[in-house]
């Protein structure tokens, strides 16, 4: 989406991005459920504290970005990085296995 100069070739690409997200959003519910079943509730609300890290760091890093270079297809390059890189570590290392 950083490269793009037109409207609808943005629009497309913000539909396809945000299409994508249900993927993910589908499966942080019941994986707590799956990895430790009878601490599912622990589980989950450290998801969610290690989850709300991005939410006020990745506001300060994409505003520091900014400010140096001026251009937001960096800011949505390092997203992207960011997002392969956790990607990547998932398929490395993920399981649905029962941890507890």
């Amino acid at each position: 989406m950083a490269r793009t100069n037109d409207f609808h070739t943005a629009l497309i690409c913000m539909t396809v991005i945000i299409g994508g997200t249900g993927f993910h959003n589908n499966a942080v519910t019941v994986n707590p459920q799956d990895l430790a079943p009878s601490h599912s509730g622990s589980v989950f609300g450290l998801m969610n504290t290690v989850g709300a890290v991005p939410g006020f760091l990745g506001v300060y890093l994409a505003g520091h970005i900014l400010e140096i270079t001026q251009s937001w297809p960096i800011v949505f390059s390092t997203a992207a990085v960011i997002n392969l890189v956790g990607w990547t570590v998932f398929l490395i290392f993920g399981s649905a296995e029962a941890i507890v």
